[in-house]
């Protein structure tokens, strides 16, 4: 019988790999941190809201369904923190004339929900039913009206605000951007 031949064949060579299993472990380990990281921000964040919130006025003696009311709406804000939940403890306070609280929540609303103009006018508001006056509550509706030019309840505001402090033309300019 004859002699077997020998394929010449050559080795094969391994795939090369696209990602070695040192930079996979290296990406999971840091998607792992960050995920960590903003988890305790946004505790932090949480527990300084948290630490910020006025004391909970004595509210039964009005209704119980206002302290009842007050209670999930703040149970809810210190469970998720959020400028909509600030502001609408905020709206609940001012709305049974506890503005020293409602105007803390206001500014809380703001700086969670710094895009909202709801928020700072709001806080003007509070702040002019407690007697406040002249350029904070100027500083407030200029920041409403930066966030959104043609928000209506500030631009009467501010010309009401400016007819108070007697600049009689920027009240008239207020006026004027409302129509």
């Amino acid at each position: 019988m004859g002699k077997k031949k020998r394929r010449n064949v050559e080795p094969v060579k391994p795939a090369r790999r696209r990602l070695s299993s040192r930079w996979l472990i290296l990406a999971i380990a840091a998607a792992a941190a960050f995920w960590y990281s903003s988890a305790l921000v946004g505790h932090a964040r949480g527990e300084i809201v948290l630490a910020r919130l006025p004391k909970t006025p004595y509210v039964a003696s009005q209704t119980p369904a206002l302290a009842r009311i007050v209670g999930e709406t703040e149970s809810a804000l210190r469970a998720a923190p959020s400028g909509p939940g600030a502001g609408r403890l905020g709206q609940l306070y001012q709305a049974n004339d506890y503005y020293d609280e409602a105007a803390t929540c206001y500014e809380l609303a703001k700086e969670l929900d710094p895009k909202n103009p709801q928020w700072p006018y709001l806080l003007a508001y509070v702040l002019l039913m407690k007697g406040e006056t002249g350029t904070v509550i100027e500083d407030l509706l200029r920041q409403t009206l930066e966030l959104d030019p043609r928000y209506e309840p500030a631009l009467l505001r501010s010309a009401e605000n400016d007819c108070l402090m007697g600049n009689t033309e920027e009240a008239l300019k207020d006026y004027r951007r409302r129509l």
